[in-house]
């Protein structure tokens, strides 16, 4: 449920930052619960700046060389990556693991819920990222657990799992009556970040 809510609309706590410390000669940051990235930072012990995006085409065709082999240097850019592999790294034989070594640019893990950057050139120094975009909110497991949804609105929670019963039960007109009531509520938080954003855009202007 609260994964369908984050989808829904975009709220006040939709974006969010991650914090990684990428060691020296690196250039792989996985970030977890990352709907989309939307920019990145990133500083050493003397300086902040932000690094440009590219594609991963872009990436790969400018350094032409596995990443791992590449120099070392000042990082300027970074590309969203598909941090995926198929099959499984724990189901693939020896002979494709060594192609796999030899040809990628990224060994995929087994998880699939992280989205991952890789960030180039390969920093010659510890470096601190932080990754601005928009996040899924922490996902309910414990009954302590809170989340934005849990906190400012626990109805909807309610709400948008009796959602996914009666579509599981396709009931066609229960779906539509929840979705309704859930839009109605959710709308009204996405007015709140539309009029978050509107009061920034006038203050850079004033």
């Amino acid at each position: 449920g609260s994964r369908y809510l984050d989808r829904l609309e975009y709220v006040p706590k939709s974006p969010a930052y991650y914090f990684h410390n990428l060691a020296t000669g690196h250039y792989l940051v996985a970030i977890p619960d990352c709907r989309a990235t939307q920019e990145v930072w990133v500083a050493n012990s003397t300086a902040r700046w932000q690094l440009t995006k590219k594609t991963f085409q872009w990436i790969r065709e400018e350094y032409a060389e596995i990443f791992l082999n590449s120099d070392v240097g000042g990082s300027l850019y970074y590309a969203p990556i598909n941090y995926r592999g198929v099959p499984p790294t724990d189901e693939i034989d020896g002979d494709i693991a060594d192609i796999m070594a030899g040809m990628m640019d990224v060994v995929a893990t087994n998880t699939q819920v992280y989205n991952a950057i890789i960030v180039l050139p390969r920093t010659d120094a510890t470096l601190y990222v932080e990754v601005g975009g928009l996040f899924y909110q922490k996902t309910l497991v414990e009954e302590t657990d809170q989340n934005y949804w849990s906190e400012l609105s626990p109805f909807l929670l309610i709400e948008s799992a009796l959602l996914i019963i009666e579509m599981s039960n396709r009931n066609r007109q229960g779906v539509a009556d929840a979705e309704d009531n859930i839009k109605e509520i959710v709308t009204g938080f996405g007015m709140d970040a539309v009029e978050e954003e509107i009061a920034e855009y006038d203050q850079m202007e004033g």
